[in-house]
């Protein structure tokens, strides 16, 4: 009976957990980032023009599946560019982003298929936020 009463009040906790969620703009921990930076991250997502006028071109970075046979250094350049779009969670394994030094986040998104990764470094210049690298998906090893 002990047992029972406890399980019903869990349930309970979870019903009255639930229904008092407010919806949340962001997925980010409020605090951890910026503001402004999730703003940034969330328009530059969805509307292609402005994603295009925050990309410092040429844009240095690794291509697609290229990371071991790659000699030199590379630049996406804006006529290729293929535009970002907000990456379904079902889609990520893992994903990590961090204020690295002020004005400089990196972010890393593994994806579930193939064992690839994304990595993307934005910098602050000025008062705008800017896409300054981007490695493609490439093959990674996570430790």
């Amino acid at each position: 009976m002990d047992m029972q009463l406890k399980y019903s009040y869990l349930i309970l906790m979870l019903l009255v957990g639930g229904s008092c969620q407010t919806k949340q703009e962001s997925k980010w921990v409020e605090g951890a980032l910026p503001e402004d930076f999730t703003d940034f991250y969330d328009r530059f997502h969805s509307d292609s023009l402005y994603q295009m006028e925050h990309i410092s071109f040429p844009l240095s970075g690794i291509p697609a599946l290229q990371m071991q046979q790659l000699d030199s250094l590379y630049y996406f350049k804006k006529q290729n560019w293929r535009l970002h779009r907000a990456i379904p969670d079902s889609a990520i394994a893992y994903q990590s982003i961090e204020e690295i030094d002020e004005g400089i986040i990196e972010e890393e998104i593994g994806l579930t298929e193939n064992r690839v990764a994304i990595f993307r470094r934005y910098s602050k210049i000025g008062d705008e936020w800017y896409l300054i690298y981007y490695m493609a998906p490439n093959y990674i090893k996570r430790q």
